[in-house]
């Protein structure tokens, strides 16, 4: 796992003194243990690249790395998990190999099959591989993007990539400039979608897409539609059947994650998802393992006792990390930092990560993505219920459909209800939705407002098509993973576990796993109950573990919050100019009462660290 970096000057520039040295300073969290440079001078281009060693330890895998032919070149961050079975291909096709690393392997299948390699890629990555031949710049993200890759071009046409946003501003080539559009879609989901980022100027190369950039432009595909391993016509089998596929898919990809030439731990939370990934490790053979879990003394959200089940079950050398309200505080900047970009999840990650590094662990096991294969959420059932009931509302008389629409006393309902165009997938986005467009309208200043919402639609956003998807199962398993997974968890897993330079691996956000779990019938991925699937074909876990509600794993926002709500209100959301001080009065009254969630609290104060205190056409307009 890295940082990787590099920049492509326009012709008859040079790159600026000490630019890739401030590349790599800033990725240095990424990548502590090794860093390098490479440069075609004759061409104005640079690849920067910082190295957390995982797998071939040697100074033989050092990056960027150059093709033995010398035709190509690479930064490369990532994980490729069907690597040897790749080298075994490339090697009877006549390549040879000078190290043990997955780097090279893409080199090689890249020179074998250009751009056509990438789909068979197994794992998590983004990388940049100039093809001197071509003169061809290829950059490529994995298919769920799990690895970040960011881009913009500079005030003097220079291309300039990273794996972060701070990088690409630390280099001095770019100013970033607030995007109106990017503060609506946070304010509504909690996240930013790619491509857009928080700055305009700055954009993310979207999963499974491609990008090539050459003296004649820019080139951006899509080599892998994510809809494919959702729409699979479902086997016809047994329960039994279904049960056993899915143990096999399951142990073949943990076994996977656990190729490395370090230790590879797992975060333990003590739910079924991690629970379950402790239990395949077993199963897998790995004898020695160590857990991590974070805890929160004298707070409902403490689940040490369901965590420290599973450690003792499993034998595992198992560590705690306390959080507590001044660990939080103290750390705040910091998360900010490392956040890149307004998100309100993962600072849970942040912690338990930082424990793990402090454990001697630089590569971990994640839950990460059970709950969208195997039905874990509420919106599973929530979503295509409330669907129905608003098809038949907007169906009946004017009389009986206003009676029938005030019963259900929703905002939610009500909004989706006047919608222009109600789908499921408009009702799933308005189920995982924060603030609604009226409520931004009146949150914001009135100039920021107008700013904001002559950009962002909400409507006009959420038209993902669900074409081809065979039941509601597998259209809200496809919306959870494109969007809510995708968009927002595994950004933040990546930000927050790299900004304490460890790796994270996602062994249920894996493309043979995924394609399997396609074609069993949804009836049996419900089982059951929710997860009864996962539960089953892993076979071990105890009923204490399974057989209780789910729980969230997020910190204890609401009451840290109303302990330091001088530091919240008073000191900053109070003090916003982009900011209605009228709606945050009654919003603070509204909090400290119980009647407003905490996340639109931080959702708030997340936004205000982001948004520079002045007025908002110096932060939309040209930089200077």
């Amino acid at each position: 796992m890295c940082g990787i970096a590099g920049i492509w000057v326009r012709k008859g520039r040079k790159t600026k003194s000490g630019v890739l040295e401030k590349l790599a300073a800033s990725l240095n969290h990424r990548g502590p243990d090794d860093r390098g440079w490479w440069e075609d001078k004759s061409r104005g281009l640079s690849l920067v690249h910082t190295r957390l060693t995982i797998l071939d330890l040697s100074a033989h895998a050092h990056q960027p790395m150059v093709g033995k032919d010398g035709r190509t070149a690479i930064t490369y961050n990532g994980e490729i998990y069907n690597a040897k079975r790749l080298k075994q291909t490339l090697k009877a096709a006549g390549h040879s190999f000078f190290s043990r690393s997955d780097t090279e392997v893409i080199l090689n299948a890249y020179q074998e099959w250009g751009e056509e390699c990438l789909p068979k890629l197994e794992g998590m990555f983004s990388f940049a591989l100039w093809d001197h031949k071509e003169q061809v710049l290829l950059l490529a993200r994995d298919q769920f993007g799990i690895k970040p890759l960011y881009y913009s071009f500079a005030a003097d046409s220079s291309f300039i990539f990273s794996s972060e946003i701070n990088a690409l501003t630390a280099s001095g080539l770019i100013c970033p400039q607030v995007n109106p559009w990017a503060v609506g879609a946070f304010l509504s989901l909690g996240y930013i979608p790619p491509p857009q980022t928080f700055y305009k100027n700055v954009l993310a190369l979207m999963p499974g897409h491609w990008m090539k950039v050459s003296a004649h432009g820019v080139e951006v595909r899509s080599y892998a539609d994510l809809r494919r391993l959702f729409a699979a016509k479902p086997l016809v089998g047994s329960y039994e059947d279904a049960v056993r596929r899915t143990r096999t898919a399951l142990t073949q990809s943990v076994s996977a994650h656990l190729e490395a030439d370090v230790e590879v731990g797992a975060f333990l939370s003590g739910g079924v998802d991690s629970s379950s990934l402790v239990s395949l490790m077993r199963q897998a053979g790995q004898r020695k393992i160590k857990t991590i879990t974070a805890v929160f003394p004298g707070t409902d959200l403490d689940e040490r006792r369901f965590a420290k089940k599973i450690a003792q079950r499993f034998d595992t050398q198992h560590f705690e990390v306390e959080i507590q309200e001044k660990d939080f505080f103290e750390e705040i900047e910091r998360i900010f930092h490392f956040m890149d970009q307004p998100t309100v999840d993962g600072v849970n990650t942040y912690f338990v990560s930082l424990a793990a590094r402090r454990a001697g662990l630089k590569a971990v096991l994640s839950g990460v993505g059970g709950d969208e294969a195997f039905g874990g959420y509420p919106s599973f059932d929530l979503v295509p219920e409330l669907f129905k009931k608003l098809s038949i509302l907007r169906a009946l008389p004017g009389g009986d459909r206003t009676d029938k629409l005030m019963a259900l006393q929703s905002i939610k309902v009500k909004t989706l209800f006047e919608a222009k165009r109600l789908s499921l997938a408009k009702t799933y986005l308005m189920h995982r939705s924060l603030w609604f467009s009226d409520q931004i309208r009146e949150v914001l200043s009135p100039e920021w407002a107008a700013l904001v919402m002559a950009q962002w639609d909400f409507d006009s956003y959420a038209n993902t098509s669900l074409k081809g998807l065979p039941d509601d199962f597998s259209k809200i398993s496809f919306l959870e993973t494109h969007s809510y997974l995708s968009g927002q968890l595994l950004r933040d897993v990546d930000c927050f576990s790299m900004a304490n330079s460890l790796e994270v691996r996602v062994p249920f956000v894996h493309r043979p796993l995924l394609k399997e779990l396609g074609v069993i019938s949804s009836r049996h991925k419900m089982g059951r109950g929710p997860k009864t699937l996962l539960v089953d074909a892993v076979g071990d876990l105890p009923k204490e573990i399974w057989d209780r509600p789910k729980k969230t794993f997020t910190l204890p926002f609401e009451a840290w919050f109303k302990q330091r709500s001088e530091i919240i209100f008073d000191e900053n959301l109070e003090k916003a100019q982009y900011l209605n001080p009228k709606a945050i009065q009654k919003i603070r009254s509204g909090f400290l009462k119980g009647q407003v969630h905490w996340s639109l609290i931080w959702s708030l104060f997340v936004l205000h660290k982001f948004l520079p205190p002045s007025k908002p056409e110096k932060y939309t307009g040209a930089c200077g």
